[in-house]
């Protein structure tokens, strides 16, 4: 919106509806983040980076992958967020 420091307009529907499911991916990653112990966080971390900035196929990293993103759609299935 005009003068709120987001940078979005609110004369760009599709835009700003992007923004704000950004926004609650963002913080229902976050909350499914902050239940993992500090060791599966780091797993998932590096993980991520692999499968989707490196293109590794390995099972494993893939596997952590896929339980994070699952744990993600569950979050994603609350109140809170529709």
């Amino acid at each position: 919106m005009p003068g709120d420091g987001s940078g979005h307009s609110s004369e760009d529907p599709e835009e700003w509806a992007a923004h704000a499911n950004m926004e609650r991916t963002a913080h229902a990653l976050s909350v499914v983040l902050g239940r993992l112990s500090k060791d599966d966080r780091e797993n998932f971390q590096q993980s991520f980076h692999r499968v989707c900035c490196l293109n590794s196929r390995d099972p494993e990293e893939v596997l952590v992958v896929n339980q994070v993103l699952h744990l993600l759609d569950e979050e994603m299935e609350k109140p809170d967020y529709c």
